[in-house]
């Protein structure tokens, strides 16, 4: 896990909406295991981690563990990225690296391309 986990978690705790009870008691932990844990600057055993990550769902799990944000979306895509062959991947990141120099690269509009062919005046 990245460094900066704990600050994580209390971060997507927060954000979650549901008062520390609700998310303690959802997730199948004592009722005051959240407040109590950091009140007293203690970190969630891993089971009981686990536990709060999977109340919390995917993309608060991956951002806890990478401090990374991803969208649903995005864990879809790393999810088939990582079912892909070793060759697979190869090719998927060629394929991308040559999306991101092709997308850095100005595209004009059809509206705003330039005609080689003088205005006709009315």
């Amino acid at each position: 896990m990245k460094d900066g986990w704990i600050q994580r978690l209390w971060e997507v705790i927060e954000r979650d909406g549901r008062s520390p009870r609700a998310l303690s008691l959802a997730a199948g932990l004592g009722p005051n295991y959240i407040q109590q844990t950091k009140s007293r600057g203690t970190h969630p055993v891993s089971e009981k981690l686990v536990s709060l990550l999977d109340e919390l769902g995917p993309e608060a799990t991956f951002y806890v563990y990478t401090g990374m944000s991803a969208d649903a979306d995005t864990l879809e895509f790393l999810e088939r990225l990582s079912a892909m062959t070793p060759e697979q991947r190869k090719i998927a990141r060629e394929f991308f690296q040559v999306l991101v120099k092709t997308e850095e690269k100005p595209v004009l509009r059809a509206s705003e391309q330039v005609s080689s062919e003088p205005k006709q005046e009315p």
